[in-house]
């Protein structure tokens, strides 16, 4: 009766440990960084692309043409790997400002704690798992 019991003991053991094991690799293969991504960041920097008078109408027409560049820039990349790619790129939800952080050289009044963050953190790692299959964009488009 012993050996039944500390049988079930290591069996339930061994199913905690495998779950464990399967929960960090999955944390590990996080689509989405805790940081603000390089590309975004640079966005930041400058002060020229947050001005209106700057940036681009909002229109489909335009949108359409964004996208018909980044097609075209990219070789033989069907809609599957595409979409992904995009979302994965630019999009990245939660990043506010806090006015109470100075700007300097290094330091960036922006982070990421808005509350969609979290959410979008999760929809992206549950949705959209991380590939090296999905990093067909160039750095430069």
């Amino acid at each position: 009766m012993e050996i039944h019991a500390s049988m079930g003991w290591i069996i339930i053991l061994s199913l905690l440990a495998l779950v464990l094991q399967t929960i960090c690799q999955q944390q590990s293969q996080s689509a989405i960084s805790d940081t603000i991504p390089q590309n975004l960041r640079d966005c930041y920097n400058s002060s020229y692309i947050v001005t209106r008078e700057n940036l681009l109408p909002m229109t489909t027409t335009n949108l359409i043409a964004l996208l018909r560049k980044l097609e075209d820039a990219t070789y033989s990349v069907n809609s599957r790997l595409l979409a992904p790619a995009i979302l994965l790129k630019y999009r990245y939800d939660g990043i506010e400002r806090h006015p109470d952080v100075q700007t300097t050289q290094f330091v960036k009044p922006y982070s990421r704690t808005g509350k969609e963050y979290y959410l979008y953190k999760l929809q992206m790692n549950r949705i959209i798992p991380a590939s090296s299959s999905y990093n067909v964009i160039p750095d430069g488009a």
